[in-house]
């Protein structure tokens, strides 16, 4: 019994440094992968807000969801418009995105608040200003995009410099 143990002692001192060579752990691999996923989130994104067709929030949302760019609950419910968090990062045309926001008439993700409902929108609240954000867009050719100043309360109520937050959006046409 001791030799049959020695023996196996002896054969997983040799594996395991053979198997552990061959399938070195990639952490590289893990975040090219993941900075391929934000930048499919961002384009998918970008092209929805670029207003050429009507938006698919609820697609949309889902899918951020899915790879968990944003938040699975809602934070904030504006006139029906819901806000989701990013929790990776995300870019829209090179601005950071703070939170994505949408409404459509597919109750699992978006709450409806009272009154009328909005059109179908799509939007997302960036870290920039408004003067910025318009003439970004501008100079891409996107005056379809609408931009306004953000809804959306101040985040950090710590900071004592205030952030400038800018929503751009596409709605129902």
């Amino acid at each position: 019994m001791h030799y049959k143990l020695a023996c196996c002692s002896i054969a997983l001192l040799v594996l395991v440094p053979t198997v552990i060579a061959q399938n070195p752990v990639r952490t590289g691999d893990n975040e090219q992968a993941s900075t391929q996923a934000n930048e499919k989130s961002s384009a998918a994104l970008e092209s929805q807000l670029a207003c050429r067709n009507t938006p698919e929030p609820a697609k949309a949302v889902e899918a951020l969801q899915q790879k968990g760019m944003v938040e699975r609950r809602s934070y904030l419910n504006v006139d029906s418009l819901n806000y989701f968090r990013a929790r990776q990062p995300l870019t829209v045309w090179g601005f950071k995105v703070v939170s994505v926001f949408g409404f459509d008439f597919y109750p699992r993700i978006f709450e409806r608040g009272p009154g009328t409902a909005p059109p179908i929108t799509l939007g997302v609240v960036v870290s920039a200003s408004v003067t910025t954000v318009k003439s970004t867009l501008k100079r891409l050719g996107l005056e379809n995009t609408n931009v306004q100043r953000a809804a959306e309360p101040e985040l950090d109520t710590k900071r004592t410099k205030s952030i400038l937050l800018t929503d751009i959006y596409c709605e129902e046409r």
